[in-house]
């Protein structure tokens, strides 16, 4: 019985990645052209979750994903943020250096209900104020899991990972 429910996890974190890695031009270098303060030391990082349009509209924001030149209009709410993570982790594999995150219960329901009713939209990664990853709903994600790829090298997944615990 428990090994099947960790199939079933594991086949919704499969698809989790699947949707998650297919970011909008994320950033594919060994060495991402963004700094942030939190990896020079271990403290908290602010991560939000937003929706964002592939066209602008009155009241969004115009941001680019890093590693591309296609802009995203971001709305100003965040639907998501560390209260509703309930851990974080690095996960290596094909995609490479990519951080599990695992919601609360509140949070699970939230980003099922966000990924439902927001297919064909971007779901914009904020991590320290800056875009990390903004990849288009393609399906709904009702695990309550979800891969954040970003073309991490394993010491950046780690300070992400380890920051957003800090909450």
């Amino acid at each position: 019985m428990r090994k099947a429910a960790n199939m079933k996890h594991a086949a919704k974190l499969s698809l989790a990645a699947v949707l998650l890695a297919v970011a909008v031009g994320g950033c594919s270098d060994s060495k991402p052209n963004w700094k942030w303060k939190f990896w020079e030391k271990a403290e908290s990082v602010p991560v939000e979750f937003k929706i964002g349009e592939p066209k602008p509209a009155a009241g969004l924001e115009k941001q680019t994903v890093p590693g591309s030149d296609r802009p995203v209009y971001v709305h100003p709410k965040a639907m998501l943020t560390n209260a509703d993570i309930a851990s974080a982790k690095v996960v290596s594999g094909d995609n490479g250096h990519v951080i599990e995150v695992v919601f609360t219960e509140d949070g699970k329901k939230a980003f099922g209900r966000l990924t439902q009713a927001s297919i064909n939209k971007h779901l914009v990664i904020i991590a320290d104020g800056k875009i990390i990853s903004a990849p288009v709903i393609k399906a709904p994600i009702l695990g309550g899991a979800a891969l954040i790829a970003g073309g991490f090298t394993k010491e950046q997944a780690d300070r992400i990972a380890e920051g957003i615990m800090r909450k």
